[in-house]
């Protein structure tokens, strides 16, 4: 089963490819992978997010993404959010200062 999660998110830019997986935790998952593949690109994380057709998909891999980093992926939950839900949550973590800061020595 994994075999097959991974060559479905396998072989497409972006996050392209999920949306082939017929379990919709499934698509999000590969979708949430992709997109951490795509590490510190900016640009490209943010159009691989809005090319997504769910704003309820949209907000979950933000949210994921800046739980998984706040340092580096913060930014998700500063801009775009549309759902009531992810922007309590986003509010909470940005919320958290010491997940938000590098650690020191």
């Amino acid at each position: 089963m994994l075999l097959f999660f991974l060559w479905g998110c396998a072989g497409e830019a972006g996050l392209g490819g999920c949306d082939d997986l017929s379990e919709p935790v499934a698509v999000e998952d590969c979708r949430y992978q992709k997109a951490v593949a795509l590490g510190d690109e900016r640009e490209a994380l943010q159009e691989a997010i809005d090319a997504l057709s769910s704003e309820h998909s949209r907000d979950l891999l933000r949210l994921r993404l800046a739980v998984r980093d706040p340092v580096r992926l913060g930014w998700l939950c500063d801009e775009g959010l549309e759902t009531t839900a992810v922007k309590s949550r986003c509010s909470r973590l940005l919320g958290r200062k010491h997940l938000r800061s590098e650690a020191g020595p």
